[in-house]
């Protein structure tokens, strides 16, 4: 694939930007370095990175002989993610910032029921997390939502859920701000995705998620292989054992009675730190349930491992817990190998706590990350009037800067090279062109070109209510929209009032 000088510009943003929330702090001659590029070029980023609110500088760093180089280092809460896990019970919620690391998170008892009295009460739990955490809805990519069971293709219907008991597709989203982009996620795909977080060259695995539920999902070449019926990795109704325990969807040997975190939690009073504890303690019996847990998670493992041969990674409730016993585990599952005499293949996951929300926040957060070529740019299109136009086009996933704050808004497509408008995006829909700005705000400049004369908005503007916002993002406060004229053949001086 050719690229050209655009396309070349657009990677070199993002990957600068990678590259800054990778290293925390570095020169912009250590960046020209690092990716390849000018210098001049690396400090056109880096001051288009700094303007929209992405990147400050920090100080210099220490001489190696000369003079002592200015740093700049990035701004990891300049935007922020949620993710939601929906379990049975309880509710997690996390939040994550540009770097993927994780804020704060909670997980308040709520049990699940497919009623609007449910959605309600989950609505007004993440509002309250994000309050205290101080995520506002400009600040935040989007929210995910993890769920036990099939999820739709485009990530808006729970098709099915054994745990949750549904069993015919539903719509799920909760009442948020309608500013905030939500989707719905597998819990196993979602904490899957926290091993695919910062890695550059990602490996094909397993993931074999051990909570509550067991669950599983299959990255190839660093991409969530879904199947043909968005079923893949479905490792807990894999019968194990003929005959042997009932699993919760009715049928008998499934793993997943055998490889359910309530299988540890339940003899410890439904705990699982306490199971833990008690082994480390020496009791014999909580010793003696382990092991067998164990024995039945190697077959498991090797099994996959027959079928895949690839990485298999333990995530899960039980996986942030298994780091003492990992060489145990690996034991027992070398002796079913046929083939290899160790299993180093066998790892565990890097997320121990709340990797379904994390990895449901770190879709939208890197989802951003691939779009900071996209901040402050003008788009490519056709303004009214002009040949071949059938009409108005607008693009979404474009942000402004308010006081270091992205914000989600709307932009205007321009034609050729030449600046268009910038308008806001509001929660209530766009309040009429004409009725935001009065008059005599000077809202609205021309420039004659090819595609004829185009009408624009100053960086500045006031609304309706007479208060302030910025022409290139959505403020605080409500923000007016920006009337956009274009007319074809009129000599300049001649644009048209709002």
């Amino acid at each position: 694939m050719a690229y050209n000088a655009m396309d070349a510009k657009k990677l070199n943003r993002v990957d600068l930007f990678r590259a800054l929330l990778k290293k925390g702090r570095a020169s912009r001659a250590e960046l020209s370095v690092l990716l390849g590029v000018s210098l001049p070029t690396v400090a056109r980023l880096v001051r288009e990175l700094i303007d929209l609110g992405l990147v400050e500088g920090a100080g210099e760093l220490p001489s190696t002989g000369g003079r002592k180089a200015a740093a700049v280092a990035p701004l990891p809460d300049a935007m922020s993610a949620v993710g939601v896990d929906v379990t049975r019970n309880h509710l997690s919620m996390a939040a994550v910032n540009l770097k993927g690391e994780l804020k704060v998170h909670e997980r308040p008892v709520l049990k699940y029921e497919p009623t609007e009295a449910w959605r309600e009460e989950a609505g007004v739990a993440v509002r309250g997390f994000m309050e205290r955490t101080g995520v506002s809805p400009e600040g935040c990519a989007g929210v995910g939502i993890s769920l036990p069971g099939i999820i739709s293709e485009d990530g808006t219907e729970l098709l099915r859920s054994h745990v949750l008991d549904v069993k015919r597709p539903s719509r799920i989203s909760l009442p948020l701000d309608s500013r905030l982009t939500q989707r719905l996620f597998n819990d196993a795909s979602a904490g899957c995705l926290t091993e695919l977080w910062g890695a550059d060259d990602p490996e094909s695995f397993f993931y074999l998620s051990l909570s509550n539920s067991v669950g599983g999902a299959l990255v190839l070449g660093g991409r969530v292989f879904p199947g043909d019926n968005q079923r893949a990795g479905e490792a807990g109704h894999v019968c194990l054992r003929p005959g042997g325990a009932r699993c919760y969807c009715g049928k008998e040997g499934h793993f997943d009675p055998y490889g359910s975190a309530l299988n540890l939690a339940y003899p410890a009073g439904g705990r699982l730190e306490d199971f833990f504890a008690k082994v480390e303690g020496g009791d014999r019996a909580f010793a003696k349930e382990l092991s067998a847990y164990l024995s039945g998670l190697a077959l498991m493992v090797v099994n996959l491992r027959m079928l895949l041969d690839c990485a298999i990674v333990l995530g899960g409730y039980v996986g942030g817990f298994l780091g003492p016993y990992l060489p145990r585990l690996r034991t027992k599952v070398t002796a079913l190998d046929s083939f290899q005499n160790n299993a180093d293949y066998l790892r565990l996951s890097r997320r121990k706590v709340e990797g379904a929300a994390v990895g449901a926040a770190l879709h939208f957060i890197e989802e951003f990350i691939r779009g900071v070529w996209r901040l402050g740019e003008w788009w490519r299109g056709m303004v009214p009037g002009g040949a071949g136009c059938g009409g108005i086009r607008w693009k979404r996933w474009t942000f402004g800067r308010t006081s270091r704050r992205l914000a989600w808004g709307w932009r205007f497509w321009r034609f050729g090279t030449r600046q268009v408008a910038s308008v806001g995006r509001f929660p209530q829909g766009l309040p009429p062109a004409l009725s935001g700005c009065p008059p005599a705000s000077g809202v609205v400049t021309g420039e004659l070109g090819p595609e004829g004369a185009v009408a624009r908005a100053p960086a500045v503007c006031p609304d309706k209510d007479g208060r302030k916002a910025s022409a290139f993002g959505v403020g605080p406060v409500s923000a007016c929209e920006v009337a956009v004229r274009a007319t074809r053949g009129l000599p300049s001086g001649q644009i048209p009032p709002l």
